[in-house]
């Protein structure tokens, strides 16, 4: 469904925030 694959967009962007930026979380 839409919902589900946003959801794994999110997570996806989550990880590569938190390895551009580690200190930030």
């Amino acid at each position: 469904s839409p919902s589900a694959g946003k959801a794994k967009i999110r997570t996806a962007h989550r990880r590569i925030m938190i390895l551009n930026h580690p200190d930030k979380g």
